[in-house]
């Protein structure tokens, strides 16, 4: 099918617009935003309409019919005039509004054909799938490209379909996957284990429920004959424990019994008991008020008091000691008492530093002024060795510096002399340069001075009667009278500058002879230097010279210690004289003569007497510390002794006692007292407790009456159980005969309900049988469907295998041309998923996995071999590429071109782009050039 023309009556921002279309190669140029997407959707629309085909019973429009409402209120529709393969020429006329989706097809010569053309319930008119073999999403995913969307494919699943469906039937009308669907989807229907709500699986819990009931059953019949035998157990059980309830009131009788016989006992007792204590009671009367509390505090206080006066002897003892010693010490520390009157922070260790410090500095005096003595000794040959020198070495002037400071005058000298000669010459050079231009311009001036007055009187002479043509001569005349004193101007101002640099070079020749001067100055100071010193050479003055520096240098140094030990000197003989000081002061004041001679053996002596005296002195005052501190504890004792003997009287007079051991005996008593009113007490306590507020002759009463209802032999057997283990033992075997009566009741009410709301074996039996004859049958036809849809799998899969040869040699064979021998292979599975082989390395690489430019050429390839498979080999179909070579370089361009001009000998392809370069490769191409207005 070739599209030879279209009408647009309307469409988004195109109207009124008609376009014509050659077979084979068309290129539709425009710019951005002028409507080439737009043109394509229109021609798209046309071919196939624009109701939905996925809802092919309800009248659904496509999404691009609101997007493509006409701009500027035109019909919203167009027409396509188009030949088919046979020759026959056709229109179609469709309208795209919400309202109105009406198509009309038409021969050439106007007949309206639209009748012979399926009819969808929707009103759908299916022209392009009529001739064209394929639907439209078929056409839209190989026969259109969008724009800058080359490599997009739009449902390869339905590709797949399409090619294997023609490769097994050759109608494209049967779908292999339509069929593997319905099967699919009866087998959804029966259903599976995991499918709660299908027939499959309803079936399998009926057949379970049945089965489930019918163990219910026989499980309740089984439960059945265990609750009888339970019962039968139950109610000898019953019996068991009323004899056993009987038994157990006995023994409750005989434990009371038996416990009210001990307690009349026990209350017989306690009343001796409280007899004999109640004697003794009467018999200490008179003890009670004796202040036993004061018990405790009475032998505190005696023990005190013997120790207070032990203590107190032992302290008179020991002050008679201290007051001996005291005396002794006194007498040793007068005969002492001219060293105490020593300054006190004058010890032994003091006078010991004193004296080691004054005979160190005196060792150090002399020994400073031995080096001083030397120091002066060797000034002096410094000196003398200075005036050997010669006096010009004798000053402060350094020669070695100076012979250096004017070598680099010397140098620096040179260097501008030189400097000096060069601005000299450079200057002597202008000023030729000047002389020269002053004799130029007195020339030049002087010639068009002479011209102008040549002129001028010429003009006069010759062209006085044609005073017009004398004007022009004259204004000449004046020309070259102005350039003469110009270049006369130009001359004077050379001559000034010639005189300028004139007295600028006397001025710098005046320099270099001053710079000259001046060095030769210094070296002259050194020359007569040298001649004082008798020196033959420089090198020998600067000998000279370093030596007269080191031999000064030494001076200095020398004047420098000597200096300094003349300081250390007085600093050492002040020191020493401080210390003479003080040693001195202290032998006076302890009465002893001064003698420089004797004074290591004075302050030996000195220094003895004053640590001895020292010790006596703190001996002493430790004494008088401990006299002190002795009177004082004497005093303190004495004033406790006092206070415990008051007090341990006063307590006994309380008591009416004359001596601590009376008191200790009476309080002895009084306890043994409180101990049998507190035993009287407790037997009256247990006494009451036993009785419960009754007399004895009620209790005896009491024991009579049980003694008379219980069983000789039940009195007899003192081994049975308490009272308290009776009444358990009654309670636990009245609590078991309620727990098996109640249990008995339930499980007779149990029984008597055991089979209500079941149905009976049979009934069950037969509704089972039937289920699973139900299950067996659906299980059969899934068997069946699942049998049907692996071989029509299978079948589709070999069919796939056959193809994906077919369509890996048509797309091998382009993409190869297109990718510039940068691969060497194209594989497609029977999945017709796609890798291709690097040239060189030989590695597979996925198609997704490959760059957009490459990605763009293996699909533009491969959409051209699925057209070969599935479109109908008599009706080729035409392709709308929308910018399909974004990705592409110029290279790749021109082999592509070659390609589609190729492919356009079998089917025509409209190409848009707003790309000038895509532009002239087409007129090369002989491509029919469509451009669309502005």
């Amino acid at each position: 099918m070739n599209l030879q023309r279209c009408r647009i009556l309307g469409f988004g921002k195109l109207s009124s617009l008609e376009l014509c279309f050659h077979a084979g190669l068309n290129l539709v140029f425009a710019p951005n935003e002028a409507g080439k997407s737009t043109l394509q959707q229109f021609l798209l629309g046309l071919l196939f309409g624009p109701l939905r085909d996925d809802v092919p019973h309800q009248r659904r429009l496509e999404a691009w019919v609101e997007k493509f409402t006409p701009w500027r209120n035109a019909e919203y529709g167009g027409i396509l005039w188009c030949r088919l393969a046979n020759g026959r020429d056709l229109e179609i006329h469709r309208a795209f509004g919400k309202e109105d989706s009406r198509a009309e097809i038409r021969t050439a010569g106007g007949e309206d054909i639209t009748g012979s053309y399926e009819h969808r319930k929707n009103g759908d008119v299916v022209f392009a799938g009529a001739h064209l073999g394929m639907t439209k999403d078929l056409f839209e995913s190989l026969a259109v490209v969008r724009e800058n969307r080359a490599s997009d494919f739009h449902g390869p699943e339905t590709i797949r379909d399409r090619i294997t469906n023609l490769a097994q039937t050759g109608d494209e009308g049967l779908s292999v996957a339509r069929s593997l669907g319905q099967l699919e989807q009866a087998l959804e229907e029966l259903g599976s284990d995991r499918a709660p709500k299908r027939p499959f699986r309803l079936a399998q819990e009926r057949v379970r429920a049945f089965q489930e009931e019918r163990r219910m059953l026989q499980a309740r019949w089984a439960e059945f004959h265990e609750w009888v035998q339970e019962r039968n157990r139950l109610a000898q059980e019953t019996e068991d424990l009323k004899r056993q309830a009987l038994d157990a009131a006995l023994q409750v009788a005989a434990a009371r019994w038996k416990e009210t016989s001990g307690r009349v006992r026990k209350l017989e007792k306690i009343e001796a008991g409280l007899l004999e204590v109640r004697r003794g009671i009467a018999e200490l009367d008179g003890y009670g008020e004796v202040p036993v509390d004061h018990l405790d505090e009475l032998n505190r206080l005696a023990g005190e008091k013997s120790a207070l006066e032990l203590r107190l002897e032992e302290i008179r003892a020991a002050l008679a000691r201290t007051q001996d010693q005291l005396a002794r010490l006194r007498t040793e520390r007068e005969k002492l008492a001219p060293f105490g009157r020593l300054d006190p922070d004058i010890g032994p260790e003091k006078l010991t530093e004193w004296l080691v410090g004054f005979r160190s500095l005196d060792d150090q005096q002399k020994d400073l002024e031995r080096r001083a003595g030397g120091v002066e000794e060797e000034r002096g040959a410094a000196g003398k060795e200075l005036e050997r020198l010669g006096p010009v070495f004798g000053g402060q002037v350094d020669w070695q510096a100076k012979v250096q400071e004017a070598n680099e005058e010397e140098r620096a000298v040179n260097q501008k002399y030189m400097d000096l000669g060069e601005e000299i010459a450079a200057k002597s050079a202008a000023m030729d340069a000047a002389r020269r231009a002053v004799t130029r311009g007195r020339a030049w001036g002087a010639a068009g001075v002479a011209l102008a007055l040549a002129t001028a009187g010429g003009a006069l002479i010759l062209l006085e009667p044609n005073p017009g043509i004398a004007a022009p001569v004259y204004t000449v005349a004046l020309a070259l009278a102005i350039g003469g004193a110009l270049f006369f101007m130009k001359a004077s101002r050379s001559r000034r500058s010639r005189e300028r640099l004139r007295r600028e070079i006397e001025e710098l020749k005046e320099t270099r002879d001053r710079v000259r001067q001046e060095a030769q100055k210094t070296h002259f100071e050194i020359g007569v230097a040298m001649a004082s010193a008798g020196s033959r050479s420089i090198e020998e003055f600067l000998s000279a010279a370093r030596r007269s520096e080191q031999v000064r240098s030494r001076v200095l140094a020398l004047e420098t210690s000597s200096r300094d030990l003349g300081g250390q000197r007085d600093r050492i003989a002040s020191e020493r004289q401080r210390l003479c000081e003080k040693l001195k002061e202290s032998l006076e004041s302890a009465g002893l003569a001064w003698s420089p001679e004797t004074l290591d053996a004075q302050v030996a002596g000195l220094r003895e007497n004053l640590r001895h005296f020292k010790t006596l002195d703190q001996e002493y005052q430790n004494c008088l510390q401990t006299e002190g501190s002795l009177l004082e504890d004497e005093i303190r004792f004495a004033e406790q002794l006092k206070q415990r003997g008051a007090r341990i009287q006063s307590i006994l007079s309380e008591g009416k006692q004359d001596s601590p051991d009376s008191f200790r005996e009476a309080c002895r008593k009084h306890r043994w007292l409180t101990t049998l009113q507190e035993k009287e007490a407790s037997l009256l306590r247990e006494y009451e407790a036993l009785s419960d507020r009754r007399p004895l002759e009620e209790w005896r009463e009491r024991l009579k009456g049980l003694g008379e209802r219980l069983p000789q032999h039940l009195k007899a057997d003192e081994a049975g159980p308490g009272t308290e283990e009776a009444e358990q033992a009654e309670r636990r075997v009245a609590e078991l005969l309620a727990v098996t009566r109640e249990k008995h009741a339930r499980l007779v009410e149990r029984i008597n309900q055991a089979f209500q709301n079941l149905r009976t074996l049979s009934e069950i039996e037969e509704d089972l049988a039937q289920a699973e004859g139900n299950l067996e049958e659906i299980a059969k036809n899934r068997e069946a469907l699942n049998i049907a849809l692996q071989t029509l799998t299978d079948v589709s899969r070999q069919q796939q295998e056959n193809l994906a040869p077919q369509l890996n040699r048509a797309v091998e064979q382009r993409f190869l041309r297109l990718c510039g021998a940068r691969y060497e292979e194209v594989k497609i599975d029977p999945d017709f998923r796609i890798c291709v082989r690097e040239s060189g390395t030989g590695a597979l690489r996925s198609a997704e996995l490959l760059s957009q430019g490459t990605r763009d050429q293996l699909y533009f390839a491969l959409r051209f071999g699925i057209l070969d498979l599935v479109s109908n080999s008599a009706e080729p179909c035409p392709c709308l590429l929308d910018e399909p070579f974004a990705a592409y370089d110029r290279l790749r361009l021109e082999e592509a071109f070659k390609i589609l001009e190729e492919e356009s000998r079998r089917r025509q392809l409209l190409i848009f782009t707003c790309r000038e370069d895509l532009r002239d490769l087409a007129r090369a191409h002989s491509a029919h050039l469509v451009e669309l207005p502005l």
